[in-house]
């Protein structure tokens, strides 16, 4: 606390708010200490040992296992004897913090102080957890300069003292199950106090870690249907007990490769010190897209997550044990194919798919009946429609592996000839990449995972290349059913989005706060499930049509308008540009074809 209330930054920050009449000195000194003790961990290490033992008994009753990347935990612990180190894991579940520490721990790492929210900040295990290494954060700094510099400070000082962080790039727990939009606040912060010299080099670190179930997974299919997050409290522990009487399979934890800053900033056009403010927040971007690609090269596919993907890729209730079978094959031949990570169950698929469909049932994701007699019996499974949306969490676990394929099936079927340009299929993936850039993160120009996408099609015999030049052809007929659950997994967010556009137009000349547009796509959504304009239920997701907005806003399609008559501090949209709303509506509507398989 000395060393960080006395630096010069805090002491400038105060000689500003003085002259800024916001107190005198005295006052001000106060209230940055309030903020350090607001801020700063009081790591005691007689809460390691307690820990241990609770965690011990707390992960071997709901988990079977860890599978561990021995050779990235090893990568960390090298990197730990020349620096500090910064890990940023994805953020899926209360519980990854305290895995990943406990994996670190039982490895003979040392443990990071970890950023927590300020909502984590409650009684009393918020004193625990700061005294277990967490630092508590609020959630916008805007408008309070001192309080962000004594942060900043503190952050300084960790790295400066030879300590390591730990912060969720996302800032929330992804409710989708995907990785959510990364936010630069502490990313920026900690590139600055590298910058100012607080330590020769800083390893970025990205972390993996997945689950074959998740404890929140109801919690979160609640929020997706526009129910308001509850904030934490002791309450909601107690009721989290209850996890104890279940099982939640496997936990994965992969290390991707990290992110050494002397290193990348050498290899920069630019010194840091000589970019403007644009150039710099251009570079926490792109430092955060890689870390999140980094994380999903390095997640793991899951069975659950796969066998929801064969699920939901077709929006009917009804799936044969053989056509199951042959799409769960088909999604697993396209991953093996792109060498990703495979959990180790999957290693013996024809076990483990009757053994995923055993769990889908005994969680009442899925009914089974039999149709037929004698010899020509067969097992038909029901999803419960009520369930769609929890494994539509699943599925997005593993989305981001099938985009290229799942564009390029799109982009085929929308043509109703059997021949197709190439450079019709490159215009609408791009137009596909554009509208969904807020839902998942592409490799640079993606032009690679497009026309690796052709390939693989070509290799297992489904498209050929044409006499005419420039031109693909479907081998036969048959090839569009096989290409059907591929553009199916996105139907999800076709059908969305397809909701949103379809809002805005009726909303064209309304002009409402963001909260009461989403009630009314929310509405109409709900209506257009009923008469079938939709057909998936897990496309009533509030998730989805945020990101839609923000994409629409994004095209300058709809804007911020002051509200009527100044009576709320909130901004209304209003639909800018009423011809290129109805313009990407139609566009769109091509692509519904493959949402209705």
């Amino acid at each position: 606390m000395e060393i960080v209330l006395n630096a010069p930054g805090i002491r400038r920050a105060m000689e500003i708010s003085v002259r800024a009449g916001e107190g005198d000195e005295q006052t001000l000194q106060e209230r940055a200490r309030k903020y350090f003790l607001e801020i700063a961990s009081d790591f005691d290490e007689g809460w390691l040992s307690i820990w241990e033992k609770v965690l011990n008994r707390l992960f071997s009753a709901i988990y079977n296992d860890f599978i561990i990347d021995q050779s990235g935990i090893a990568k960390i612990r090298e990197i730990a004897l020349r620096m500090p180190f910064v890990t940023i894991p994805c953020h899926r579940s209360h519980v990854d913090y305290l895995i990943f520490s406990y994996i670190l721990y039982k490895h003979g790492i040392p443990l990071p102080y970890i950023a927590a929210g300020n909502n984590m900040n409650f009684w009393p295990l918020g004193s625990i957890f700061r005294q277990s290494g967490a630092f508590f954060l609020r959630r916008s700094f805007r408008g309070n300069d001192l309080y962000a510099e004594v942060f900043a400070t503190y952050l300084a000082t960790l790295l400066r003292e030879g300590a390591s962080i730990e912060f969720f790039l996302e800032g929330g727990r992804s409710r989708t199950g995907k990785m959510a939009a990364p936010r630069y606040g502490m990313l920026s912060t900690l590139i600055r106090a590298y910058q100012e010299n607080v330590c020769d080099d800083l390893a970025l670190i990205p972390v993996f870690l997945g689950y074959d179930r998740l404890i929140e997974e109801n919690s979160f299919v609640t929020e997706l249907k526009g129910i308001p997050k509850k904030r934490e409290s002791i309450l909601d522990v107690l009721k989290n007990m209850r996890v104890l009487g279940k099982r939640y399979g496997h936990t994965y934890i992969n290390i991707g490769t990290p992110i050494f800053l002397k290193a990348y900033f050498a290899s920069q056009q630019k010194n840091f010190a000589d970019m403007t403010y644009d150039e710099r927040q251009s570079l926490y971007r792109n430092i955060g897209c890689r870390i999140i690609r980094e994380i999903n090269r390095a997640s793991v596919i899951t069975p659950v997550a796969l066998l929801a993907a064969a699920f939901l890729c077709r929006a009917g209730k009804e799936s044969s044990e053989d056509l199951l079978l042959k799409t769960f094959n088909a999604f697993y031949d396209y991953l093996d194919h792109k060498k990703v990570n495979l959990a180790p169950a999957l290693s013996a698929r024809e076990k483990a798919l009757p053994a995923m469909l055993e769990l889908f049932y005994d969680a009442g994701y899925i009914s089974k009946i039999k149709r037929g007699n004698g010899q020509e019996e067969s097992v038909v499974y029901l999803l419960a429609n009520d369930k769609r949306l929890n494994l539509e969490y699943y599925k997005n676990n593993v989305i981001h592996h099938f985009l290229p394929i799942s564009f390029v099936s799109a982009c085929i079927l929308v043509c109703r000839e059997n021949k197709i340009s190439l450079s019709r299929i490159e215009e609408g993936y791009g137009f596909l990449k554009r509208t969904f850039r807020w839902e998942f993160f592409f490799e640079g120009d993606d032009d690679g995972g497009m026309a690796g996408a052709l390939l693989y099609l070509k290799e297992c015999d489904l498209l050929n290349v044409a006499e005419e030049e420039g031109i693909w052809r479907l081998v036969d007929e048959g090839c569009r059913e096989k290409l059907k659950p591929f553009a199916g997994l996105i139907g999800s967010y076709l059908e969305s989005y397809w909701v949103t556009f379809n809002a805005a137009s009726h909303l064209k000349n309304e002009l409402m706060v963001e909260k009461a547009w989403l009630n009314y796509i929310r509405t109409l959504a709900e209506d257009m499930y009923e008469k079938g304009d939709i057909l998936r239920v897990e496309s009533l997701s509030q998730e989805n049509y945020v990101n839609a907005l923000k994409f629409l806003r994004e095209e300058d399609v709809i804007n911020f308008a002051g509200s009527p008559g100044g009576n709320s501090d909130e901004d209304c949209l209003i639909v800018a540009d009423e011809t290129r709303m109805e313009t990407l509506r139609l566009r769109l509507s091509n692509f519904m074809y493959c949402a209705k398989t």
